[in-house]
């Protein structure tokens, strides 16, 4: 008490004086007195802080309003559609994607598959094994099918901010199926999981994903990262998002395979086609899957957050020079010929530039992704992709000395997450007693090679084929320069 008399006497009048304890002043008679007359004169300065541990800052009023932003043309699946940005708003806070996918199951079918995928399945096609002896063809079969592991992320090809006609920023749908887990924790995991339909791989889900509810597409756009993007300040542009959606083929991944004898490994349906195939519920026929041309047609729209400012607030945006900082997405995407792929050295040569803290570098067979499973990065029959690998820059080699499983293992658990995806982690400057370290400029240097050895994969049994692909993205930085009412990127290079 004598403490808290002390700092108030202080504050509010060094005139007054301690209260005797032993005339049995209470503490409330003590707040009560010095919460009188020169509350509100006190409340009208700037102070650093006040009694109550509250900071007295004047801000700006602003009104939250959350609006749904709707494509100007139809979402079809294989096009691309566009979202302008609304010139009404101020602030923009946030951009989501919500998507609906339809399904190829009638209406009694789906509800008992959405309470119960375990009870549903639809009948495959024939498929081609290949076999050490030769190739077997299989009958068909009932199995599952559902929209991809991770739908919201992997139907989107690739999306694009534009100003006007000036691309400002560029993403992919894999980038937001990699790097949103690093920056996560194992209890918020689940939640990023359901919100963009991934599940564990299993047939009960995959099944279940065949009648998926809303799921979401997060868009880092520019801004949002800190203060928001200030719409206000470049009225005389367009702004428009524009995105490129995956084809149907693309998009449809189906359940475990009969496997023949001598094959090892899962099998699953190259380009998975449910459509008017015979329906199974607990084993009896029930119907039809739907064609094709009903379920091209997912129901699309932005949820947005803005924020509507005074006008004071809105006339010192306009006027003022903004830049804003924003990380952009890099990506280079190859592939390595069945002809070409051997467990020798092999050597690329990296052409995107970037000042990068990490690159991200996922390995798939083209099997897997004819398979549409877009997430499953790990090869057929075996541990891992690769028995050495090096980054090298200007004739220095800039990842640790790791051997390449534990840039899988190992990097997880140096950047403080558990991630379970089968990428390769080029972090530069790792440990803090090698050299060189800190982050990698790839923009000006005069060579960069990824040197990779394979280890000695079986080929995927669907296809008989070790075609891979290899794709690496990386997080680069510009800055978006506003002035005069218009945006432009301050290093268009």
């Amino acid at each position: 008490m004598v403490a808290i008399w002390d700092r108030a006497a202080s504050i509010y009048d060094p005139g007054l004086k301690r209260p005797d304890h032993r005339q049995g002043m209470s503490e409330g008679a003590v707040l009560e007195l010095l919460s009188r007359g020169k509350k509100d004169a006190y409340q009208l300065q700037d102070p650093v802080r006040s009694w109550f541990g509250t900071h007295y800052d004047r801000r700006s009023p602003v009104t939250r309003e959350y609006r749904n932003l709707y494509p100007d043309n139809q979402p079809r699946l294989g096009q691309c559609f566009d979202i302008v940005l609304p010139p009404d708003g101020d602030i923009l806070t946030s951009f989501d994607l919500r998507i609906q996918m339809p399904t190829w199951l009638p209406l009694e079918t789906a509800a008992i598959n959405v309470r119960d995928p375990s009870r549903v399945s639809v009948l495959s096609a024939p498929y081609v094994v290949q076999t050490p002896t030769g190739p077997v063809t299989m009958p068909a079969t009932p199995t599952t099918y559902g929209w991809v592991n991770g739908i919201a992320n992997y139907m989107i090809r690739k999306w694009t901010l534009f100003f006007d006609t000036t691309p400002i920023v560029e993403g992919y749908g894999e980038f937001n199926g990699w790097y949103p887990y690093l920056n996560t924790t194992t209890f918020k995991a689940p939640l990023l999981h359901a919100s963009s339909g991934y599940h564990d791989g299993s047939n009960t889900k995959i099944e279940q994903n065949a009648t998926l509810q809303t799921v979401t597409f997060s868009v880092p756009l520019p801004g949002l990262e800190a203060s928001g993007l200030p719409l206000c300040t470049f009225t005389g542009q367009k702004v428009y998002l524009r995105f490129w959606l995956r084809d149907l083929s693309e998009l449809v991944e189906s359940g475990t395979l009969p496997t023949p004898d001598g094959v090892t490994g899962p099998l699953y349906e190259l380009s998975p086609a449910p459509w008017m195939r015979p329906i199974y519920v607990d084993g009896v026929p029930t119907g039809l899957t739907s064609p094709t041309r009903l379920v091209d047609r997912p129901t699309i729209y932005a949820r947005t957050v803005i924020l509507n400012v005074e006008s004071d607030l809105r006339a010192a945006l306009k006027s003022a020079r903004l830049e804003i900082p924003f990380r952009r997405q890099l990506r280079e995407y190859w592939e390595i010929a069945n002809k070409d792929f051997s467990i020798s050295p092999m050597k690329h040569n990296l052409l995107i530039g970037g000042h990068f803290q990490t690159l991200f570098m996922g390995i798939q067979s083209i099997a897997r992704k004819r398979q549409n499973k877009y997430s499953d990065l790990l090869p057929s029959g075996a541990a891992d992709w690769l028995t050495d690998l090096q980054f090298i820059v200007n004739t220095q080699d800039r990842i640790y000395d790791f051997p390449p499983v534990a840039t899988r293992l190992l990097a997880n658990r140096e950047i403080g997450r558990d991630i379970n995806i089968a990428l390769y982690y080029l972090l530069f400057g790792i440990s803090l007693d090698d050299e060189p370290g800190g982050a990698c400029d790839l923009t000006e240097c005069q060579k960069a090679s990824i040197n990779m050895q394979f280890a000695p994969v079986t080929p995927d049994p669907m296809t008989g084929s070790n075609e891979t692909s290899v794709q690496v993205i990386g997080l680069s930085w510009n800055v978006l320069d506003i002035s005069n009412g218009r945006a432009t990127l301050k290093f268009p290079d």
